[in-house]
């Protein structure tokens, strides 16, 4: 710790390769405190007064960690209550998996021998996830209709929470099957089955329509890619990463939100880690960061197995007047500045680079120049009139379909 490394050996020991005797074979901790105080006094008083800092900043409370797990190997008895009554137990009953889905090659065994563990959850671990099995076979198909509807917005079974008589049917249940299997060959390999649906031809194509198909997408057809709108998360950390300003630092405590004078739920600038990835960002029920609101983030009210992916006015108007978006702007405009100087041709072109991943077109590069100059012009007596021109631009840019909407 604070006085070096220590290494015992019989009656003596090691610190700061300085070999101090003891007077018994293992000395007591307060014996070595003792000791190293007579040694290293200089060494003393500093330790002591780190460790006087570092409780004076301890809170007087500090913070609690709630854990459930069980305390016992004993399986405790379980009764039916009659009508939910817990006042009327009748017959015992036993852990064990649906009857449905009990079959005799694929046992309910709940592991004996496991200290301070009944050993049920492992054994229903086992069983729903052994190869060849009914269980596994059903837990794949949730599984990888679940990931479908991640990477293309609906699930192959569109209703994911819903995989059976009363839910959709699936648009393709023979690749339903086949990502299924592969999921269950593969060991479970989450990794594996990504890499299998992203390097997949249906994926990679564009969300443009092809010649004489039809306007409307139809997932039945997967005729092109969904055209899909980000989701507000990712919004917010877009925002942040093509303006430069995106934090990624991993790990530690949440970012905390607050609700303005206006009754807007933002994040402080000035708190540190404020940038830093929505993954990070406070969750309340009755608190959800304003943006993150107006483009369908859920309430932690019920789960949400599906967002919707509304198109409303609040959506427009939050791009216009949030505060954020205009920080953001702001910070991008500075940064085409500092990496494409002067030039407003360069600086558009790397506009354009960093906010759509593409070039403009002639038409748009003159648009735009067009846009900066006579924006400029409508600041006439502010001095950094430029500046505010180009974070116009900026904002506008953030604020588009291309930027909002996968393609």
């Amino acid at each position: 710790g604070a006085f070096g490394f220590v290494l015992c050996c019989g009656r003596s020991y090691v610190v700061d390769n300085l070999r101090i005797e003891s007077s018994s074979a293992h000395p007591s901790q307060q014996e070595t405190l003792k000791t190293l105080a007579e040694k290293f006094p200089k060494r003393h008083e500093e330790f002591r007064a780190k460790l006087a800092a570092l409780n004076a900043e301890r809170s007087d409370e500090p913070g609690r960690i709630a854990v459930v797990r069980e305390t016992s190997a004993t399986i405790p008895d379980v009764f039916l209550l009659e009508r939910g009554l817990h006042t009327n137990p009748k017959e015992k009953v036993s852990p064990n998996a649906p009857s449905v889905l009990r079959e005799d090659s694929n046992p309910f065994m709940p592991v004996a021998g496991v200290k301070d563990s009944t050993g049920v959850r492992s054994a229903f671990a086992d069983w729903i996830t052994k190869p060849g099995s009914r269980a596994a076979a059903r837990l794949a198909r949730v599984t990888v209709n679940r990931w479908w509807q991640n990477h293309f917005g609906t699930g192959i079974v569109s209703t994911v929470d819903n995989l059976g008589y009363s839910g959709a049917t699936p648009t393709h249940p023979e690749l339903l099957e086949y990502l299924a299997a592969e999921l269950v060959n593969s060991g479970w390999s989450q990794k594996a089955l990504h890499r299998l649906i992203l390097t997949s031809a249906v994926y990679r194509q564009s969300s443009v329509p092809a010649e004489n198909s039809p306007t409307l997408y139809d997932p039945r057809r997967m005729e092109r890619f969904p055209l899909r709108r980000l989701d507000g998360e990712a919004v917010r950390d877009s925002m942040l990463f093509v303006s430069g300003e995106l934090d990624l630092k991993q790990g530690g405590p949440y970012i905390p939100t607050s609700r303005g004078d206006d009754g807007e739920v933002i994040v402080d600038e000035q708190l540190a880690g404020s940038r830093r990835r929505s993954l990070y960002l406070q969750q309340r029920r009755t608190q959800v960061l304003g943006m993150l609101e107006s483009f369908d983030a859920p309430a932690m009210v019920v789960n949400c197995t599906q967002r919707p992916s509304t198109t409303i006015p609040q959506q427009s108007l939050s791009l216009m007047n949030s505060r954020f978006v205009r920080l953001r702007a702001e910070a991008l405009a500075r940064r085409l500045a500092q990496e494409a100087g002067a030039d407003s041709d360069s600086r558009i072109r790397r506009a354009y680079e960093l906010c759509y991943s593409r070039t403009p077109a002639n038409e748009e590069l003159a648009a735009a120049e067009t846009f900066v100059k006579e924006q400029t012009e409508s600041y006439p007596e502010s001095p950094d009139r430029e500046t505010m021109a180009w974070s116009d631009f900026c904002q506008a840019l953030l604020s588009s379909n291309e930027f909002l909407y996968v393609r």
